[in-house]
């Protein structure tokens, strides 16, 4: 954390529709994060993805295209 300053969690509102298999979310509120580096996510998709994964993308027009993969821990 010494190397990239304070680091600051984001929490966003979402809501969203199935659409072609996945779920395409438009995030209406975002809560925390650094307001100074301009990073904000504005949609995100997640679609399953292998088993027991889901592949969460988002966006953000200022800081680009994001991606991970998402697995259930434990049965």
């Amino acid at each position: 954390m010494a190397a990239t300053g304070s680091l600051t969690p984001v929490s966003s509102v979402l809501r969203g529709a199935w659409e072609n298999g996945s779920i395409r979310l438009h995030i209406d509120k975002t809560i925390g994060g650094n307001p100074s580096d301009g990073c904000t996510p504005i949609a995100a998709v997640a679609t399953p993805f292998g088993a027991r994964q889901v592949a969460f993308e988002w966006h953000d027009a200022v800081c680009g295209d994001w991606q991970m993969a998402l697995a259930k821990a434990g049965m």
